[in-house]
């Protein structure tokens, strides 16, 4: 009997190999198909680029490194880091974007990759978080564009990417599309931008931060939960919704959180909450998403 026992349990353990091995080839095969794959919907046209006015640097500089955060993953210099090194996630990294790597793109091929996350072959990035960027305006891109070329060139070889097995089987499985934005179905296929609203302490401006940076962690109904492709030993995002804890703060306590990373109750707001890239929020910026925030109520 106990021979037997041990016979359906040693079936039991080689099934579940042979299961998890085939599911690993599977997601491996998937993952790299879609990474070949050119996204021909992504392709921008000049005409879609002409007549808009140029973008303005002070803007890029803004949004590069406090709004949309780009030093996160790309380094203070934004000549590439490596943000995740996982055995189970893999090893991912931000590309050189300084212009000894980016000078011989085009304005339209840098805009495409924001816009859509794609390269200049219009294959997909992994973990561009296009899926956010898309909400901004094309001058806001633009201006990103303008800052990029205006910075100095740094000479680093981007480092490869390496998706890890979870990061496969995640992505194949949907469980995260974040990894690879333009082949998931998070962006929209149509090429018209965003239209920016009026600087201003407002709900729509509140509205159009939010959007293209807060969600990317927070969700689109900024209900908070575990965020999307982030390693294990990240927190999950804080629920910041309408009907939230949060959402109760005073303006003058927002913008003391986002500022110094503090709650009313004195508590510390733990990375990855991005602390020292919301401390340079404009006072209108942060009025407006405490706007927003509230006007769901």
């Amino acid at each position: 009997m106990a021979k037997v026992l041990i016979k359906s349990i040693g079936f039991i353990v080689v099934l579940g190999v042979v299961a998890a091995g085939s599911l690993l080839l599977w997601a491996g095969n998937m993952v790299d198909a879609k990474l070949d794959e050119p996204q021909t919907y992504a392709q921008l046209t000049p005409a879609e680029l002409e007549g808009t006015p140029p973008g303005d640097i002070e803007t890029g500089k803004h949004i590069v490194n406090s709004r949309n955060g780009c030093v996160d993953c790309h380094g203070s210099d934004l000549a590439g880091k490596t943000f995740i090194d996982d055995p189970a996630i893999g090893v991912i990294s931000g590309s050189n974007l300084t212009p000894s790597a980016m000078g011989s793109k085009s304005d339209l091929e840098i805009i495409q990759s924001l816009r859509f996350g794609v390269n200049s072959a219009l294959k997909p990035l992994v973990f561009m978080p296009s899926h956010e960027f898309q909400h901004l305006s094309l001058h806001d891109m633009q201006s990103i564009v303008a800052y990029l070329r205006s910075i100095p060139s740094v000479e680093r070889a981007s480092a490869p990417i390496k998706l890890g097995p979870m990061a496969k089987i995640l992505f194949a499985t949907g469980k995260v599309p974040t990894f690879i934005p333009a082949a998931s179905g998070l962006i929209r296929r149509n090429h018209g931008f965003t239209e920016k609203p009026a600087e201003g302490a407002t709900p729509e401006y509140g509205a159009y931060l939010i959007k293209a940076g807060c969600a990317g962690c927070h969700g689109q109904e900024l209900k908070g939960g575990p965020i999307p492709g982030a390693p294990p030993d990240w927190l999950p995002a804080t629920n910041i919704a309408a009907d939230s804890t949060a959402a109760k703060w005073t303006k003058e306590q927002f913008v003391t959180a986002m500022r110094e990373g503090k709650r009313p109750d004195g508590s510390i707001i733990s990375p990855p909450m991005p602390i020292p890239l919301t401390s340079q929020l404009k006072e209108v910026e942060l009025e407006a998403m405490w706007a927003y925030i509230h006007s769901a109520k």
